[in-house]
């Protein structure tokens, strides 16, 4: 599979060390967030909910919390593993653009933390077009992904930050309609112990909605963030909720 010829970085980006780089994306935020996004999908006790692209699930037992019956997909063995070890969800590893599900099989999906635009746009396309097969008629979503505007206004093109006795340096640019990251972590003693890229394509919110129509989904609101915020070119995410149609 492709994002771009040559560029798998999903698959050496989602391992262990990613949780750790990106550990204040916590349980409580994710239950926070939960409680949310359950309220713009009309979730009901026992209602089949999908979490596509569920990292170590932690939203995915947010979810299972609130009573959704939830399965939860990944790419990442590794990250897999960590959700399985947790519980809360049936796990499968899967490519977002074939899922291993029949067709109407949830009432709900949620695609959160930016599991979207890691592909070409064929392959975007093709992750909407089984997010829509596999949700039943009416059913509902919610696709979490970056304030395009927000990100070109404040890009930040270098940092550091220290991780317990590990440093993390990252590098950003926009290239070619994609923001580019490079992570590098290094120990105590300063030698690199992992560094990976991470590559997501920019979708503005017309053209994001304009992609979800196309592929049967009918957003009906947008916002900020996973807390209700009001969208504009300074909110910090792009939250488009939906139904299919």
């Amino acid at each position: 599979m492709t994002a771009r010829a040559g560029a798998e970085w999903w698959t050496k980006a989602f391992r262990r060390a990613y949780l750790d780089v990106y550990a204040h994306r916590d349980d409580a935020s994710a239950e926070r967030e939960a409680k949310f996004v359950a309220s713009l999908l009309g979730v009901a006790p026992g209602a089949r909910l999908l979490d596509a692209g569920c990292g170590a699930g932690r939203h995915a037992r947010a979810f299972a919390a609130l009573g959704a019956d939830v399965f939860a997909i990944d790419y990442s063995e590794e990250l897999l593993a960590e959700a399985r070890r947790r519980g809360g969800a049936r796990c499968v590893r899967a490519d977002f653009r074939h899922l291993p599900f029949a067709g109407g099989s949830f009432a709900h999906v949620v695609s959160l933390f930016t599991s979207f635009g890691y592909f070409d746009d064929e392959g975007d396309r093709a992750h909407l077009s089984e997010v829509r097969r596999v949700l039943r008629p009416g059913g509902t979503f919610v696709l979490d992904f970056l304030s395009a505007p927000r990100v070109a206004a404040t890009l930040v093109a270098s940092s550091e930050r220290t991780m317990g006795d590990r440093t993390v340096r990252e590098h950003r640019c926009i290239k070619d309609g994609r923001v580019e990251k490079e992570v590098e972590v290094r120990g105590a003693d300063g030698k690199r112990v992992d560094r990976w890229k991470e590559s997501v394509r920019l979708y503005g919110r017309e053209e994001m909605t304009a992609m979800l129509a196309a592929a049967g989904l009918r957003a009906v609101s947008v916002h900020g963030d996973l807390a209700g915020g009001v969208w504009s070119d300074d909110a910090d995410r792009l939250v488009l909720a939906g139904v299919a149609q």
